[in-house]
């Protein structure tokens, strides 16, 4: 009967050269001999079974405490789990490599293994313009519907040719985000109207400054990192985020009004550069591929109580909610689709996102 050891397979060798050497009758010379040669081959073994270790280098442009933070994390959990630490991550978070069309450009060229960032950020690339359809206010009824997007063939065959014009490879989701609210410092907003000259900071991406645009605010596009200065400050009097985000961090501290509109559905997204993933083998690839859905399903799980528990820190801490009329909103977005339909995007792909609800 064969019983496998714990530990490595250094530390197995050295426990059966010291079984064989003390229980076989080898002389006392001999077993010197063994013992010292053991000393010699498990540092050598140990020494090559690291560098056998693939390490993926990983940017993004989030906080550690945000869901693009998160994101990252659960994907290099999972990642060391799934291959037994064959495999692990280098993340490199704060936009420390650069925003994210700087990690973009060095997926492509081939410098950087994987950004996290979320799904609809690869539309900040030409060639994947059509998918800032995903950006459209209100075009998600609920996460299970940006969920049956996300996880949909039409999602991949979207992203296909996209794979092959830019060399960035779609992976999955691995964060689910809350979705995206108004949140002030000192105007409550309600309708509209209310935006009119509102400084609201949002992500560095046109879509995102055409909505609060239409919406009569002042958008103000920062990286996450620069957030809560700017709200502190009075460089901005509000954000463009969601809940889960708000509670988790600083902001709290400075918001004193939450309107939630929840315009946008989405969740962090793991892409990885085709240069790399032409380099791993079969076994690594469905390591990366077997974290991703890992990463998916635990978010999964996980989302729906950090939405509650999101929300119950929100009103202990003291910040007044707002009952938005949606309606005034969405009207005024109204205009968005028509512009963008059939030009931006494909004609009749608004609807077929809406169908996978």
């Amino acid at each position: 009967m064969c019983v496998r050891l714990p530990g490595s397979p250094a530390n197995q060798l050295l426990h059966y050269i010291s079984l064989y050497s003390w229980n076989s009758g080898v002389n006392l010379t001999a077993r010197t001999v063994l013992l010292a040669l053991t000393l010699v081959l498990v540092p050598l073994w140990s020494t090559h079974a690291a560098a056998q270790a693939k390490t993926l280098k990983l940017a993004h442009v989030g906080t550690l405490d945000g869901a693009i933070g998160r994101g990252a994390s659960r994907f290099a959990n999972e990642l060391r789990a799934v291959s037994a630490g064959a495999m692990d991550v280098q993340i490199i978070p704060l936009a420390a490599l650069g925003g994210i069309r700087e990690n973009w450009a060095q997926l492509q060229a081939g410098s950087l293994d994987m950004q996290v960032i979320d799904l609809s950020a690869i539309s900040l690339l030409k060639e994947a313009a059509h998918a800032q359809v995903s950006l459209l206010p209100f075009i998600f009824a609920d996460q299970t519907h940006f969920r049956n997007f996300a996880e949909s063939r039409l999602l991949a065959e979207l992203l296909d040719p996209v794979r092959q014009a830019t060399h960035i490879r779609y992976l999955g989701i691995v964060e689910d985000r809350s979705p995206r609210v108004i949140s002030t410092t000192t105007t409550p907003v309600t309708t509209v109207a209310d935006l009119k000259g509102v400084k609201i900071r949002v992500p560095p991406h046109p879509m995102f400054i055409e909505v609060f645009r239409l919406w009569g605010a002042s958008p103000t596009p920062l990286p996450a990192s620069e957030m809560f200065m700017a709200l502190k400050s009075g460089m901005v009097d509000g954000e463009d985020n969601g809940v889960i985000n708000l509670v988790a961090g600083s902001n709290i501290k400075v918001i004193r009004h939450f309107t939630p509109i929840n315009w946008n559905r989405s969740g962090v997204a793991a892409w990885i550069s085709e240069h790399t993933w032409k380099t791993l083998t079969g076994e690594q690839r469905q390591w990366i591929m077997d974290a991703s859905t890992r990463s998916a399903e635990s978010s999964r799980l996980d989302y729906d109580q950090a939405m509650e528990t999101a929300m119950r820190e929100l009103t202990e801490s003291g910040i007044t909610l707002h009952e938005p009329d949606l309606t005034s909103f969405a009207k005024a977005a109204a205009t968005m689709e028509k512009a963008y339909e059939g030009t931006v995007w494909p004609a009749g792909l608004a609807a077929s996102v809406r169908a996978l609800r």
